[in-house]
């Protein structure tokens, strides 16, 4: 099949146009097929060196995020418009998002899988994403709210695990050597430290610990660690002791983080074993009831949250809700997988169901249920369009990385058992990626010579 190639939608600040050219970078050393670059030059800061563009005024009162939805949600009529021959039905153009970054010559084959109108890839930062799941990430619901603050404890308990190895370093605590160096402020009696606090710190300069005294008793001592915003704190009395970061803090057994963290609203989390003795859930109290972390790989941050009577605390129905009231348009599959709008395949005959995205999309634009996004406009012109059944996109060429997803895939496992084209790192791009993760990339680039796509101008 003859294919248009591949095309970008992309303008704005800087940190817009550096994931454009990492992507850039990406394609030409793993694609063969020529490249568009749509964009507004008058939002850019600089132009896109080396690249070739279709230059198009956005509408005046749209911010750059909107201004970048309405170039990608207006392509078929936008690339037949400046330059006819760039469109044609049976040359579909394969649309990238700046965060997808090329990984294997089998992106080409991309375009053997075209169904018109268009063709997308699913939404699967898991393979458990469905509407119920993704309805949070698209509409400001109650659920949201707790989802943020659930994947913010996850966030910190990781950091805070990361640190268990310090614990090796505080060991050294019955060594007088440990000591060494430490200087003293307040009130000595017969050469001890008798009211005050002694303080240490490391050869770079950064605090290692400060000990409180009172009548000549060390009654607390805080430890410190380099790079973090956590400090340990114990207390005479409390050998576990505290870990803190300024907004909250965690319980610490010795043991790993299996006490119990409380943050600034006073909820609680705290990890018990399971009744069978088998691995040990995290449970969640603000107040009552009970909530229930169940491990289950096949899930984001690697499990699920149940309320007291099982329901996943992860899913609503308020996205499929608020679509029907804002559109008239009904999802009766509450099931349904979302769209990914970040890599799809479009031809001429895609102009209807654009045009409504791109109309859902403004209409929703201010209207406060909806995350500034394009996913929830997407979900409601797919159904309004009748195309819910549509063919999909194989998940090898929109394989979704999220750096906030638990155990995640590493590189060799993306190409060898997965079989990835195409990752989209939708955390912020390659900087945004999994330190290991990122390295790995970057050296699977560096490793190809470059084919260096034609580009249409």
């Amino acid at each position: 099949m003859s294919a248009g190639g591949f095309v970008f939608a992309v303008c704005g600040g800087e940190p817009q146009l550096a994931r454009l050219e990492e992507a850039l970078g990406f394609l030409a050393a793993f694609a063969s097929r020529p490249v568009t670059i749509v964009t507004d030059p008058r939002r850019n800061p600089r132009p896109i060196p080396g690249a070739r563009v279709v230059e198009v005024d956005t509408p005046a009162e749209l911010d750059d995020r909107a201004a970048a939805i309405w170039l990608k949600t207006s392509l078929p009529e936008l690339l037949p418009g400046v330059r006819p021959e760039l469109l044609r039905e049976g040359a579909p153009f394969c649309y990238l998002d700046s965060d997808v970054l090329a990984v294997s010559p089998e992106v080409d084959q991309i375009f053997d899988f075209f169904v018109p109108p268009a063709t997308f890839a699913s939404d699967l930062p898991s393979p458990a994403t469905d509407l119920r799941r993704f309805s949070r990430h698209a509409v400001a619901c109650p659920c949201r709210e707790e989802g943020e603050r659930l994947e913010r404890f996850f966030a910190r308990l990781d950091a805070l695990t990361a640190l268990h190895g310090a614990q090796g370093e505080l060991a050294a605590l019955d060594d007088p050597a440990y000591y060494r160096g430490a200087r003293f402020e307040g009130e000595r009696r017969r050469g001890q430290w008798w009211r005050g606090v002694a303080r240490a710190w490391r050869p770079g300069g950064s605090l290692r610990f400060e000990q409180e005294f009172v009548d000549g008793e060390p009654v607390v001592i805080r430890y410190s660690f380099p790079g973090t915003p956590w400090r340990l704190e114990k207390v005479r009395g409390d050998l576990r002791g505290v870990w803190r970061d300024g907004e909250g803090h965690f319980r610490w057994t010795g043991e790993g983080a299996r006490g119990y963290w409380e943050d600034e609203r006073g909820d609680s989390f705290r990890r018990l074993p399971t009744a069978d003795g088998g691995e040990e859930a995290w449970w969640f109290r603000a107040g009552a009831p009970r909530r229930r972390w169940v491990a289950r790989p096949d899930h984001d941050h690697g499990g699920v949250w149940l309320d007291p009577a099982g329901g996943d605390l992860g899913e609503c129905d308020h996205l499929a809700e608020a679509i029907e009231d804002a559109f008239g348009v009904a999802i009766p599959d509450r099931r349904w997988v979302p769209w990914n709008g970040g890599v799809f395949l479009f031809d001429p005959r895609a102009r209807p169901l654009f045009a409504r995205w791109r109309a859902f999309a403004d209409a929703i634009r201010d209207d406060p249920r909806f995350v500034p996004r394009d996913q929830g406009a997407l979900i409601a012109a797919a159904h309004a369009e009748g195309l819910a059944g549509h063919p999909r996109l194989p998940g090898r060429f929109n394989r979704i990385v999220d750096r906030r997803t638990r155990g995640a895939a590493d590189l060799a496992t993306l190409l060898d058992a997965e079989h990835a084209a195409f990752l989209h790192l939708i955390d912020g791009g390659l900087g945004g990626a999994p330190p290991a993760l990122g390295a790995a990339l970057a050296a699977h680039r560096a490793a190809r010579r470059p084919r260096r796509p034609g580009t249409h101008g």
